[in-house]
């Protein structure tokens, strides 16, 4: 890698020299461009790069990879001379690759002759490389001065697209002079808004001279070296005082920071409240990071075939599989009511056209979403939330703490790529204005406690962990709970096992439930289980008894937020999250704090848009929440009306109202429900309850779908 190769590896008739000695002796002659002109030379100063910083401004390869201990191994060095850059890496075991023309000299056959790979590129070419895959991109001064400002916007977008979330994009050696100072607020303006997903490494160094043709020789004025790896401000800061100092051109009073435009935003999950939320914050202006611990979208749209074999109940709540999503799940609302504003949930060719499609439709459905909204650079995949605490308290009103200037701590826990079978994780740790939890609540089971549970013989799961009928072959099963999954796997497993029954608290079951009762002579109502026993036996509150091979549990999910930490201000007591002013944001810590998705029985994908809607612009400062008295006074009467009406805490969330979804539309002036929505969402439901076996394939508001779908085409 440190041996010049020989001449007759070259066909030289291209160039001006014939020979590597005459590249050599290329440096000592006057005039020649100073970049790269004694790159050929690696008994000079080319040996000695990235060893040592010579300049305090400069950084070097042990540096930065100090910053980013044991998480940089693939990247690449734009303009890379002759592979110098890559070189070192390589004997810190990185794989870099370079990029350079062969412009009058054959760098790429020399950067070759190293051992190391010459990538065929031009600046007006796209990476090719994948979305958030690069762990680290390298340039010097091929993005400094010379590039049409144009053209180098093109290029930072680009590296923005390839870099991975949490990546480094070192500029090293930038500089640029007065005359330029639209170069400089190109990244002034782009890196800072990127700033909250990338590390950005900035070096400069002086008495440098410009090498493009128009400006080849000239002396550069004056330029402003920056070097923060961190808090890229901190350099803003430094610029400016720097530029009014000289008497340079100064910046715009007219330029906003990003802290200006918007709050530094984590929102925690990318399920369909996430992806709402992500995309109804970055269009207030706010800068927003989120955190997935899936290796894609759609949280509990995203199909994991894995069960819990050793927690069958789901008892733990660090569980390792977060779906609970079984194969043959279709949706129980028709496709027309679930999209988005903008963004109708349609037939799309070669799909699943169903009105009810299958889980997996809605996942493309949300992917597409994903993709068509340039959400996915905001996404660290494999990141498990491990802790979002307060930081400061330390400002009060009345003695409780005032949620405006809370600043929140978020640590994490990334899964990196296994290196020969071993998993690895990185730790990050980062500090926000803000956290939207977004993290669902269909994954912690809500397990009954019955007499005998624990020495019942038999096999017993929580409905998250099914996914196929299969091992219920032959058995007895006893599904407990009449709700939607209870229904549905009930139905599933009678062509399976040989026998199912029902438990449900009520014996007035709907028509569907009887409709099924006289088709199938192996299905079974019960009422609620009184007791389990150590012979297999099953005993209802009835008196009556079976002896059962299976227990499903399909008994619903409780709210979980087991990384949250807010010194007891939110808590869950018996699945009643609060306190809540109208079910998102907690009083003492709002905005800063703010939930999507608590409410259940509700048209989830509208209302988790208005009420994104609603808290990106609360942050954006174009509306208001009442003081805080005046929502926790909200919070108490709400609670007191369901206390009067003998619900359990449990029910708090169960809103089940249209008049509620459009309130909170009216707050940030969002559309409410169409007349149309409802009226398809009524007829469904009065058509599951008559039809539970058919409902998704046969309908009567043919009406409504018709205006349902000139509509959305109209949009």
């Amino acid at each position: 890698m440190w041996i010049t190769p020989t001449d007759s590896s070259i066909m030289w008739t291209p160039y001006t020299c014939k020979s590597y000695g005459c590249l050599i002796e290329h440096k000592n002659q006057k005039g020649v461009c100073s970049k790269c002109k004694d790159c050929f030379d690696l008994a000079y100063r080319e040996k000695y790069k990235w060893l040592n910083s010579t300049n305090p401004l400069h950084f070097n390869i042990n540096q930065v990879l100090e910053l980013k201990k044991g998480t940089i191994r693939i990247g690449v060095d734009i303009g890379g001379g002759t592979a110098t850059f890559t070189v070192r890496m390589h004997e810190h075991n990185m794989t870099i690759v370079s990029s350079s023309m062969n412009l009058d000299r054959p760098f790429n056959n020399f950067i070759a002759s190293r051992g190391m790979i010459p990538m065929f590129l031009t600046i007006s070419q796209c990476l090719p490389f994948f979305n958030n895959t690069l762990d680290l991109i390298h340039s010097m001064h091929v993005l400094s001065n010379w590039i049409p400002t144009t053209l180098l916007n093109f290029v930072l977008y680009d590296i923005d697209r390839v870099l991975l979330l949490g990546g480094i994009f070192w500029l090293d050696h930038f500089f640029y002079i007065k005359s330029q100072l639209d170069v400089f607020m190109m990244y002034n303006t782009l890196l800072v808004k990127k700033q909250e997903q990338h590390d950005i490494l900035h070096c400069g160094f002086p008495g440098s001279h410009s090498c493009n043709a128009q400006n080849q020789g000239t002396q550069v004025d004056r330029f402003f070296p920056m070097r923060s790896a961190i808090n890229f401000d901190v350099a803003k800061f430094t610029l400016r005082r720097e530029v009014e100092e000289n008497s340079s051109p100064k910046l715009s009073a007219g330029k906003k920071t990003c802290k200006c435009s918007g709050w530094k935003l984590c929102v925690i999950g990318a399920g369909p409240a996430g992806l709402i939320a992500a995309r109804e914050l970055t269009r207030e202006g706010h800068s927003v990071i989120v955190y997935e611990q899936n290796h894609d979208v759609g949280g509990i749209w995203l199909y994991d075939a894995r069960v819990e074999n050793d927690d069958p109940l789901g008892l733990n709540p660090h569980r390792k599989v977060h779906s609970s999503l079984y194969a043959s799940l279709r949706l129980n609302s028709s496709r027309e009511t679930m999209g988005f504003s903008g963004y109708p949930f349609v037939v799309k060719e070669g799909r699943d056209g169903r009105r009810f499609p299958s889980h997996r439709e809605l996942l493309l459905y949300l992917k597409d979403f994903t993709q068509d909204f340039n959400l996915l650079p905001l996404i660290s995949f494999n990141t498990w939330v491990e802790y979002v605490g307060m930081l400061c308290e330390e400002n009060h009103e009345g003695g409780t703490v005032n949620g405006k200037n809370v600043k929140w701590m978020v640590r994490c826990r990334r899964k990196l790529a296994s290196l020969e079978g071993i998993q690895s994780e990185d730790v990050i740790e980062q500090v926000f204005d803000g956290v939207v939890v977004c993290n669902g609540h269909y994954t912690q089971p809500r397990i009954p406690q019955i007499p005998g549970m624990h020495t019942w013989p038999g096999k017993q799961i929580h409905s998250h962990n099914y996914r196929v009928p299969d091992p219920f072959y032959k058995e007895v099963v006893v599904i407990i709970g009449n709700s939607q999954s209870g229904q549905d796997i009930s139905l599933e497993l009678l062509s399976m096992a040989k026998e199912v029954h029902l438990s449900s608290k009520s014996l007035d079951v709907v028509e569907a439930i009887r409709k099924i009762r006289a088709n199938h002579q192996n299905f079974y109502i019960q009422c609620v289980v009184k007791s389990l026993h150590d012979n297999g036996l099953v005993v209802f509150q009835d008196g009556s008894s079976i002896i059962a091979d299976s227990i499903i549990h399909c008994t619903g999910y409780s709210y979980s937020f087991p990384f949250l930490d807010t010194k007891g201000i939110v808590t869950v007591d018996d699945d009643r999250v609060g306190p809540l002013y109208e079910h998102i944001f907690p009083p003492l810590l709002a905005p800063s704090l703010s939930f999507v998705g608590i409410p259940r029985k509700i048209i989830a994908f509208p209302f988790f848009e208005s009420q994104s809607k609603w808290i990106a612009q609360i942050l954006s400062g174009k509306l208001v929440l009442p003081s805080i008295k005046d929502m926790i006074r909200t919070v108490e009467k709400f609670y007191e009306v369901k206390d009067i009406a003998g619900l359990p805490k449990r029910y708090t969330h169960d809103i089940g109202e249209f008049e509620y979804c459009d309130w909170v539309a009216d707050q940030c002036g969002y559309p409410r429900l169409e007349e149309w929505r409802k009226q398809i969402c009524l007829a469904t439901l009065a058509n599951a309850d008559s039809n539970l076996e058919t409902f998704r394939d046969s309908w009567d508001d043919q009406d409504w779908l018709d205006l349902a779908l000139s509509t959305q085409l109209e949009s």
